[in-house]
């Protein structure tokens, strides 16, 4: 279902059978068009850099989203790969940097194949700008710690304004749970605000924890899932609404 984006709309989840979308009276532009109505999760671009390998570990360091913007929640993935015909994986742990400042201490490095091991790292203090990203493995008794640490060039761009926001369907998942599909604006950050009774001011409405996403589809397209008991309303809000 598709609702104009001329007025506040509320996603209306009443019974465990499906929802509806429920406009209400017309608010001012902040309120509707890419203002307070629908949008939020979004999957991230990848982007990859190496450098420096040890004598017998070679390490890569990924972002979950390149460019990604202020305060979005960015995870970097570090691989600690064995180059040698031992069928052991990597121990240690890991130390993250941004512009040659640790982030965290250390991160433990797990095994994910007979061969390599992964450790992450999840942030949204990321600074506005171009910032280099590396990981530094600490070597083990079987592997030798390489020279360099892997890199990457991490962008951080400021938020989108939004000038979409539009509600496309809601998909019953079974039980308590429903997806909100949704149409922003790329690079836009939206938040999801929760009501048990509709005709609550907005001043009473509640983010929904973990919402709040900035949409990487080029196209607008996101969705979220949200697990509250009916009788349930969402509204979708714009961190920034276009002028």
């Amino acid at each position: 279902m598709r609702a104009a984006t001329a007025a506040t709309l509320v996603i209306s989840l009443q019974d465990g059978c499906g929802g509806r979308i429920e406009p209400l009276a017309a608010k001012s532009a902040s309120e509707s068009e890419g203002g307070t109505s629908q949008n939020v999760p979004a999957s991230g671009s990848t982007g990859s850099a190496s450098s420096g390998s040890g004598a017998d570990a070679a390490t890569t360091i990924i972002s979950s989203a390149n460019p990604s913007t202020v305060t979005s929640n960015v995870t970097f993935t570090f691989t600690v790969t064995s180059t040698t015909t031992t069928t052991k994986p990597p121990t240690g742990t890991a130390t993250f940097y941004t512009n040659s400042v640790a982030l965290v201490p250390t991160v433990t490095i797990v095994s994910n194949t007979p061969t390599s091991s992964i450790a992450t790292l999840t942030t949204a203090l990321l600074p506005l700008g171009t910032i280099t990203v590396d990981a530094q493995y600490s070597g083990d008794a079987n592997f030798t710690a390489p020279l360099n640490p892997a890199s990457l060039s991490q962008v951080v761009q400021n938020a989108a304004c939004s000038q979409t926001n539009v509600v496309l369907s809601i998909t019953n998942n079974g039980g308590n749970s429903f997806t909100l599909n949704l149409l922003g604006t790329y690079q836009a950050q939206y938040y999801v605000l929760y009501q048990t009774n509709a005709a609550q001011p907005m001043t009473n409405w509640l983010a929904v924890p973990g919402t709040t996403n900035t949409v990487t589809n080029a196209s607008g397209l996101w969705s979220v899932t949200v697990t509250n008991p009916a009788p349930a309303f969402y509204r979708v809000k714009a961190m920034s609404v276009c002028p």
